[in-house]
């Protein structure tokens, strides 16, 4: 057994060699591994917002640009 820190909490926990060459990422409960996931779809769900607004200000810009000038 190989002594490893859980990914979210730190918590130190025995995995065997073959069950970490399995994993990225190691989590001594369900708990951690559900709060670790919770975590990355909060981010991605945040990302494709950040996304989407720079699109759309993106976007005004040009449609701004193009009246620029018309009298």
């Amino acid at each position: 057994m190989v002594h490893v820190y859980c990914f979210w909490c730190g918590k130190e926990i025995n995995r065997s060699p073959s069950a970490l060459s399995r994993v990225n990422h190691v989590f001594c409960g369900r708990n951690c591994k559900h709060r670790f996931e919770l975590m990355k779809h909060d981010a991605m769900i945040d990302g494709e917002e950040k996304d989407r607004l720079s699109r759309q200000f993106v976007s005004d810009m040009y449609r701004n640009r193009e009246g620029y000038g018309d009298v």
